[in-house]
Parts: structure tokens; sequence; C-alpha cells
């Protein structure tokens, strides 16, 4: 069994789970980035612009500092308080970037990583998809992997159970920039 008083194992545990996130996010933007080239014209017209290259700076950042010794001394003297939360989230911090580096040393692991949750990512926007065909609404294929990724990740924000609400009123607010109505956008 698990030894709850082993804190190293914990934070084993806790930092593999922060970097299949951060690897699970760096997917989402890779779709999104790949939708976004092919359909430029659309994205600099659309009054998402500012949200998709939040959310690419903001993940491009993670990685950066996830993957950069300069960057991740630069926060841990920053954090040199002696306050108990100051304190606490150096250690979580350090214990993150442990993760990282060992994952830096392997790159064929972290490459297998990023691939397999492109693939998975984009297995989510063909059902998206799929389901879009199957109930005869129209909207392309390159706007979907601009569009499903954004609303994953905005589903994921922890602000109702399973991301229940949040995700419809994405995928409304998304899909009437391509012209579909919402009683059919919450049909998808």
């Amino acid at each position: 069994g698990i030894d709850e008083n082993d804190s190293g194992f914990l934070n084993k545990v806790r930092t593999s789970v922060i970097i299949d996130r951060a690897i699970g996010l760096l997917g989402l933007f890779v779709l999104s980035l790949i939708g976004g080239i092919f359909c430029c014209r659309f994205l600099i017209k659309s009054k998402f612009t500012f949200v998709f290259f939040a959310i690419a700076f903001c993940i491009i950042s993670l990685f950066c500092v996830l993957f950069s010794r300069n960057l991740q001394e630069l926060i841990k003297n920053c954090l040199s308080c002696n306050s108990k939360i100051i304190v606490r989230m150096k250690a979580v911090f350090e214990n993150i970037t442990e993760a990282s580096l060992s994952y830096r040393k392997n790159y064929a692991v972290l490459v297998h990583a990023i691939l397999l949750s492109i693939y998975s990512n984009l297995c989510v926007v063909i059902y998206f998809y799929l389901l879009a065909k199957s109930i005869h609404v129209q909207i392309p294929f390159l706007m979907l992997l601009i569009f499903v990724p954004i609303i994953e990740f905005i589903s994921a924000a922890p602000i109702s159970i399973g991301g229940i609400g949040i995700r419809d009123a994405a995928v409304v607010m998304f899909f009437a920039t391509a012209g579909v109505p919402a009683p059919e956008a919450l049909s998808v």
C-alpha cells in the first residue's frame, strides 16, 4: 500500500500529475495552433484572438518555467521570504522543477508523452466533428481545431463540477462565431 507519511513519494505523485497536466495543455495548444495557422484569416477577424493568444502565452510560459533552469532559479529567489505559505509554495515549486528536470534528461519520454497528448486531444476534436456532422451542424474541422482545445481548457477551470455549464457556455460562445445557432451548438 501507499504510506501516507512518505512525503517524498507523495511529492513525486503530485509532481507527476502536474507534469502530466502541463503536457496535456501543450497537446491542446499544439492542436489549437495548427487550427489557428490554417484559419488565420478567421482568427484575425475574431473577437477571440486575445483569448487564443493569452492561453498560448500562458502555456508557453509554463513550459519555459518548467524546462529553464535560469527561470527556475529566478522564481526560487523571488520565493525567498520566510512566511509559511511562501515556504510551502517554494517546496512545491522545487518538487515540480525536479520532476521536470527528470523529463528534460529523457527527451524520448517527453516527446512520446506530448505526441500521445496531441493524439488524444485530436480524438476529442474528431468526436466533436463527427457529432456535429451527425446532427447536421455545419462547422469546419479546422475551426474545431481552434475551438475545442480552448473549450476544453476553459471547462477544466475549477469553477463547477466537471465543467458543467462552463463547457456548454463556451461551446455556444465559440460556435456562434462560426455561425452556429445556440440550440444546435448545445446539441453538440
